[in-house]
Parts: structure tokens; C-alpha cells; sequence
């Protein structure tokens, strides 16, 4: 009964969403420029997320997430409900084991023959989740990347767009606005930016080729009417970088930022929040002029939740002890205003203004753990020196 009675509960709570995102279509098909105040849930980038290639998609109750489950070779589709705080596998069949070799919807096998392939990103849009999944042929060697659409109860799964075949696994995709962005580098000294309608059967579209030694694109954000991303080559042997920005509506490109030559970015309004080695500079894009806000103990790698920056030194020094490892979070004026303690060897997704979260791939000794764990943060503990993080299952049962 209690089984019914869940499965109960979360179809009901998608068809709510679902509603819900409907009924802000009209909204939806304003040209307003980006802005962090104003996020439309189910149309804007989640660039809060994003940063680690949108494993979390926030909607309007929850967050959906991906967890792995190494020992079985599949990824689970979990629903963390922010009220309740409660993580359920996305799975509405009533008697449902949910184990890995069980036809349960919230398993992705990655079995080679018969699994469907390994999920990369996480995205919702217009009361769907996308995923790309990526499968490699062992007749052509060639790794089939697809996007699927799914259902938010989990029960539908479209092959929706057929995107690309490759040898080379390491493109980094980025959702916005309807559309799917991805950058390819078929040659060492060159990259070609594209994008997809998220329309069924809609084809790539190449919007931008980069050429330089060592070429490459990273760390999309959203801006104004389109997406600002990064350009990074190497110049008499040190690494150089710009950022860009794509009008989704003119097609055009145009360059924001060069000289500069940093390593992590955040764009609020007209401010250019950036890292070199350990200091935090901010940059007026209209008066030109730099300051410096704040220096960290550590490299890190910077993100923004619409209130705070964060700096993850996860990410800039896996090797720390475990004691030394941090999120320092702070406001926009680079005061610091909490420093919260995280375990060595995670990767961050740094959250909305209610949660962030936390992947757990390795352990001290740097072995990879038989299962990942995620957990959350609410951040209503900052500055309270509250700091309580809640472990989430990534599967609700052991095979």
C-alpha cells in the first residue's frame, strides 16, 4: 500500500508541473535579456547548475539528479523533493523493485549490448527532462550521442534528436532557451560551435568556428538574449582565453571580454566577476576598469546562485586535506560571509538560492567508491554557523 500510495503521490506532483509550465508559455515567449532575478524555470539555463554539465535540474518543487551506481553499471534518475527533502528514484510503476536489472524507469542500464547507454547532462525545458546518451557502436568504434526526451514521472522515453557520432568524447553541451548548445573539436586547432532546436528530429545547426592553436569552448553562461561562452588557445606556450557572446535572435557574435586570460568567470549584469591564480577580480564591461575583491587560500573555481559567489577549492586542489577543503561563499561586494566545509575528492554543483550539492566520486585514498553519493546543502545555514549537509540515496535499494 505504501508503494501504491508513492507512486500515487509523485505522478501527481508531475502533473502539477507540468501545469505549472504551461502556464507560463505566454511569459516564455518574450525576448527579456537574461537576468538572475528573473529565472524562468522549464525555459532559461540553470547556470547554477550547469557548471558541471547540468547533472541537477532544478523545477518547480524539486530537483531531478543523476546518480551513478558503478556496481552495476547504471545510472539512476532521482527526484529530491525540497519540502520533504526526501529523494525517490523517478519511477511510477507501483510495485517496482527499482533494482539495476529490473525494467524500472528510473534505470539507465550501461550495459555495452543490451543497456541503453551511459546519460551525460540533465536538463528541463517546457515540462520535459533531456538527457544526451551517449552509446558506443562496437561495429564502427564510434560512440552515438542522442538526445532523449523524458517524461517527468519517468514512464516516456523518446529518442528525440539524433545528434552526432564521434570518437572523441570530450564535448561539453548547455541548455538554453529551447535550445541545445555543443562544441565540437574535430581538429586539434579548431572548434565548431552548434546548435539544436529542441524540436523532434531537428538538426545541428554550426553557428561559430574557432580557430587557434590548441582551440577549445568552455563554461557557457547565459546572457541577454543568448549565451556567453569561452574561448581558450595557447600563445607561445601560455594559455590564453576571451569570451564571447551569441545573440540567439541576430546570429551574431560578438567579443565581451580579452586580455584578461582567467581561468574561471561569472557575468552579473555588466560586471565580470574573474580568477587569476588566487585572486577574485571584479571587471565594469563598461568602464573597463578592474578591482581586486578578495584573495583565496586556494585556486578555485567560481560560480554565483543569484545572491552569492562561490569559490569551490574542490575543483582547484583535489589533493588537500580533507580538513582544508571549502566553498567560500561570498557577496558581490567580495566580503566573505561563510566558509562551508565540504570532504575531499567532490565535485560541486553549486545550487539555486534554496540548496547546493555535492557528488562524492572518490575516497581519501583517491579509490573510486562502488557507488556515488550525493548530498545537499540548505542554504538557509549560511552565516548561521549551522552546517548540516543531507545524504541522499542514489539508490533506494541494494542489488
Amino acid at each position: 500500500m505504501k508503494k501504491n500510495t508513492r507512486a500515487i503521490y509523485f505522478v501527481l506532483l508531475c502533473m502539477i508541473m507540468v501545469l505549472s509550465a504551461c502556464g507560463k508559455a505566454g511569459d516564455k515567449l518574450s525576448s527579456k535579456d537574461f537576468s538572475y532575478a528573473n529565472i524562468q524555470l522549464g525555459y532559461d539555463a540553470q547556470p547554477y547548475f550547469d557548471e558541471m554539465v547540468g547533472g541537477i535540474a532544478r523545477v518547480e518543487k524539486g530537483y531531478y539528479y543523476l546518480s551513478n551506481d558503478v556496481e552495476n553499471n547504471c545510472t539512476y534518475l532521482m527526484y529530491f523533493d525540497e519540502n520533504t527533502q526526501n529523494a525517490v528514484p523517478v519511477c511510477n510503476k507501483a510495485e517496482c523493485s527499482h533494482k539495476a536489472a529490473s525494467d524500472c524507469d528510473a534505470v539507465f542500464s550501461k550495459d555495452p549490448i543490451e543497456g541503453i547507454g551511459t546519460p551525460y547532462g540533465l536538463w528541463y525545458y517546457e515540462g520535459s527532462l533531456y538527457i544526451i546518451i551517449n552509446k558506443l557502436d562496437i561495429n564502427t568504434e564510434l560512440t552515438n550521442c542522442d538526445l532523449y526526451q523524458i517524461s517527468l514521472d519517468g514512464s516516456k522515453r523518446i529518442k528525440y534528436i539524433e545528434l552526432f557520432k564521434t570518437k572523441n568524447f570530450g564535448f561539453v553541451p548547455y541548455c538554453h532557451r529551447g535550445f541545445l548548445y555543443i562544441a565540437l573539436d574535430y581538429d586539434e586547432d579548431e572548434v565548431e560551435l552548434y546548435r539544436v532546436k529542441l524540436k523532434k528530429g531537428a538538426e545541428l545547426e554550426q553557428i561559430y568556428t574557432f580557430k587557434a592553436e590548441a582551440a577549445n569552448i568552455l563554461d557557457y553562461q547565459p546572457y541577454k538574449k543568448g549565451i556567453a561562452f569561452k574561448c581558450f588557445s595557447m600563445e607561445d606556450g601560455k594559455i590564453v582565453s576571451c569570451v564571447k557572446y551569441y545573440d540567439a535572435e541576430t546570429n551574431e557574435i560578438t567579443e565581451l571580454v580579452s586580455g584578461l586570460n582567467d581561468m574561471s568567470y561569472r557575468i552579473i549584469d555588466n560586471n565580470y566577476y574573474y580568477m587569476i591564480d588566487k585572486d577574485l577580480y571584479v571587471y565594469n564591461m563598461d568602464t573597463k576598469d578592474s578591482n581586486l575583491l578578495y584573495t583565496f587560500d586556494y585556486q578555485v573555481y567560481l560560480s554565483y546562485d543569484g545572491k552569492y559567489l562561490y569559490g569551490d577549492v574542490c575543483t582547484g586542489a583535489l589533493l588537500l586535506p580533507a580538513d582544508e577543503h571549502y566553498i567560500y561563499v561570498l557577496d558581490t561586494e567580495g566580503n566573505l560571509v561563510d566558509k562551508i566545509q565540504t570532504v575531499s575528492n567532490c565535485s560541486c554543483s553549486f545550487g539555486d538560492e534554496k540548496y547546493l550539492f555535492q557528488t562524492f566520486d572518490l575516497n581519501e585514498n583517491l579509490v573510486r567508491l562502488d557507488e556515488s553519493v550525493i548530498k545537499a546543502f540548505d542554504k538557509s545555514q549560511i552565516g548561521t554557523g549551522k552546517q548540516e549537509w543531507i545524504e541522499l540515496p542514489n539508490t533506494t535499494v541494494k542489488q
